[in-house]
């Protein structure tokens, strides 16, 4: 039985192609349309629309526009990918796969890059509260410390970074809309003085890494979208989902401070390491 799926991209951007091309790779002999609902919720409703009158297998959702439209109270069957904090969307529960990973992939992620790792410093503004607090909690369970600080402007990062260096192995420098919303001072402050410490820094994203961290774990947009299509075709079959993380985790390690550190420090890597140009 050959099955008609639509692949509903939010906008025109490259990545749903990359996608797209990944997920077909599940369903060879399949009808797979994919179609782009140019940032239109109008035009998305419409799309659904036509997909329940044609009685469409299945809408995969790619995006935050694309998954809004798509959980309207259509009788299709939905499968929502490339989507960050699905949480915020009230998708949790929904059959998909998240461009996140769960703190507990991260944390342990953090050890198996650098093994001696058993604090780990955050420093952040209201804002990251809800986040700290589960990385605690995961810390905790799986043998971390987390040593947190909380500021309220930038003036108190200097004497937050001095206080909170001494006390762990790696800086995990969340994105943050008062600790990390200056560069000069992000590069010139937090970079600089934890490298002098010899403190490897975690990245948020691969800016951090270009920059000075030490790494960043970041999602293939390949691998979400072979991921999808195996669960995709489960559900087709009749099984049953809510979302998931990234199966497969990428690192991307800065090849200069990498080589910097494993020098009085074991850092690993691995066949999904990628080393920043």
């Amino acid at each position: 039985m050959a099955y008609d799926i639509a692949i509903l991209k939010s906008s025109n951007a490259d990545k749903y192609d990359v996608f797209a091309t990944a997920f077909s790779m599940a369903f060879p002999n399949e009808n797979i349309s994919v179609i782009n609902m140019d940032e239109d919720i109008g035009k998305g409703r419409k799309l659904m629309e036509k997909f329940d009158k044609e009685k469409t297998d299945m809408v995969v959702a790619l995006g935050p526009r694309a998954a809004w439209v798509s959980k309207q109270g259509h009788d299709t069957p939905v499968l929502i990918s490339m989507l960050s904090q699905p949480g915020r969307y009230g998708l949790n529960d929904s059959p998909g796969v998240s461009l996140d990973y769960s703190m507990e992939q991260r944390l342990k992620e953090f050890i198996k890059v650098i093994p001696g790792t058993k604090r780990i410093g955050i420093i952040y503004s209201e804002g990251n509260d809800e986040f700290v607090a589960e990385a605690i909690t995961v810390a905790n369970r799986i043998g971390l410390k987390i040593f947190e600080k909380k500021i309220s402007d930038i003036t108190k990062l200097k004497g937050a970074l001095d206080e909170i260096l001494p006390l762990i192995d790696a800086l995990w420098m969340r994105t943050d809309k008062v600790v990390t919303s200056n560069v000069t001072v992000v590069k010139q402050m937090i970079i600089l003085q934890a490298l002098q410490s010899k403190i490897p820094i975690i990245g948020s994203n691969k800016w951090a890494v270009n920059n000075g961290a030490l790494f960043c774990l970041f999602t293939d947009y390949e691998d979400i979208g072979r991921q999808t299509g195996s669960m995709a075709r489960r559900m087709l079959k009749g099984e049953n989902f809510s979302m998931m993380p990234p199966a497969r985790i990428r690192v991307f390690v800065n090849a200069y401070v990498y080589e910097r550190l494993s020098a009085s420090m074991q850092v690993n890597i691995s066949d999904a390491t990628v080393f920043a140009n």
